[in-house]
């Protein structure tokens, strides 16, 4: 969220393609976030982008990601008098994004309904292979929202016979890179040091933290290797 309610932000970091009873993730909210990391569904390699539909704020969002400049770069270089340094009112940041990076993206962005549509069945497969073993919860999809399946995490019960992190060892023994859903950010030294959380005050988030697990999931998958992970998993068991 964001650090005032001037920007009253939506974090839509892993959403992109994700709605909400029909209104889309980075519209839910005065600006949406997306980020562009390699592990998202659509990435640039590194970067992120802003969705808002107030030109004022979108102005200034623009203005910062250009150290805070007045007039942008590349519109005082086409001007009448380039060598005109602009005016300061903010201080703003180095946060530009380059072409090529920004083409690239595009380019992803009009195939991101075919990469949800194959992430959805590959999470489809998984749901069916794993149905069997009650204590995998796989991640709800609920009527009316859209999930975009960054990721498919699942939570181990704890009183499963084998616990996530025995799964983790032994998928990664086999070839297999999973990894832990989430982190519970109250319990990271920053957050424990500078503001003195504790963990034991958040117990869902610190249960989580213990018991997601996030199972391959990529656009290069096929169900065979679905079933390479799920057969994994069953012979931990």
């Amino acid at each position: 969220s964001g650090a005032s309610a001037e920007w009253c932000s939506a974090g839509a970091a892993c959403a992109a393609g994700a709605s909400y009873h029909g209104r889309a993730a980075g519209g839910l909210g005065r600006v949406g976030c997306f980020s562009f990391h390699p592990r998202k569904s659509v990435t640039c390699g590194e970067g992120g982008m802003l969705t808002m539909s107030e030109p004022a704020l979108a102005l200034h969002a623009e203005r910062l990601r250009n150290h805070g400049a007045l007039v942008a770069e590349e519109v005082r270089h086409r001007g009448l008098k380039p060598y005109e340094l602009p005016d300061f009112e903010d201080a703003g940041y180095n946060y530009r994004m380059t072409d090529i990076q920004a083409a690239v993206g595009v380019v992803q962005l009009r195939k991101l309904d075919a990469f949800i549509e194959a992430r959805a069945a590959l999470a489809r497969a998984y749901d069916a292979a794993l149905a069997h073993i009650q204590w995998l919860t796989p991640p709800a999809r609920p009527a009316g929202y859209g999930h975009a399946l960054q990721s498919y995490v699942m939570r181990v019960s704890p009183d499963a016979p084998c616990a996530r992190d025995t799964i983790l060892a032994g998928l990664h023994d086999a070839g297999i890179g999973a990894r832990p859903g989430t982190h519970s950010v109250v319990g990271l030294s920053v957050y424990r040091d500078r503001l003195g959380t504790d963990p034991l005050d958040f117990p869902v988030a610190t249960a989580l933290q213990a018991q997601t697990l996030a199972l391959p999931l990529h656009n290069h998958m096929v169900e065979a290797d679905v079933m390479r992970v799920v057969e994994a998993i069953e012979g931990l068991i």
